[in-house]
């Protein structure tokens, strides 16, 4: 007797537990109706299962192809940059010299308005940035006449002496590029130092250069 009393609380804790679970079930009457509510919970435990697989699955193709295109974009892109050449890109503002992948390329660091900005916020904007003080070259624009800005370099000798081979290249590409992206300067003048021996006051356009790569290998 003992035993069946025992049976008996746990099926009513299984039929109150049922209850809750499914409130709008049919009643339960017996055992059999437990198993069966059972089995049907189980059932739709599977098919919500499935579903989630498939959602899984779903979601990992969806990754798998928003990489692959991820890597043609960089692809694409390190493609784009390599036919960039800087003889055609209009954009005004400050450029550089900078070394990636085995490569020096120039870069547009910073953009500007062409309709407001002037040859001496570039001029500013070069000496910040390139120059320390007693510390590296810095620039002077002395004037501009019939698209030559004439430019006065001021501690030349950094230039000559004290910045190795690729230094003053790269040093010279970013005058270079940065004041000839403005449309009334063609070419850049650099005088006031003394030939050394890595550089040498003379004249630059920006076709100059962009045709340093046909020689340079570190470009």
């Amino acid at each position: 007797m003992k035993i069946h009393k025992q049976h008996a609380i746990v099926l009513l804790m299984i039929v109150f537990l049922l209850f809750c679970l499914f409130p709008g079930c049919r009643k339960i009457t017996s055992e059999q109706d437990i198993i069966e509510a059972l089995e049907e919970r189980v059932e739709y435990l599977e098919e919500q299962n499935k579903l989630l697989e498939l959602e899984a699955k779903v979601v990992s193709l969806r990754e798998k192809r928003i990489e692959k295109l991820q890597a043609e974009i960089e692809q694409l892109q390190q493609e784009l940059d390599g036919k960039i050449d800087p003889l055609y890109d209009d954009r005004t503002g400050l450029w550089e010299m900078q070394y990636d992948k085995n490569k020096t390329r120039p870069v547009l660091v910073k953009e500007y308005d062409r309709d407001k900005v002037t040859v001496k916020q570039l001029e500013d904007e070069i000496n910040r940035r390139y120059a320390q003080e007693d510390s590296g070259p810095r620039i002077k624009v002395d004037r501009i006449e019939d698209g030559i800005a004439f430019v006065e370099v001021l501690e030349g000798e950094w230039l000559t002496q004290r910045m190795g081979s690729a230094g003053p290249f790269e040093y010279v590409g970013r005058v270079t590029l940065t004041l000839t992206s403005l449309p009334e300067i063609d070419h850049v003048y650099l005088y006031g130092f003394e030939p050394g021996d890595h550089w040498g006051p003379g004249c630059l356009s920006r076709a100059d250069v962009a045709g340093w790569r046909e020689w340079w290998s570190g470009w």
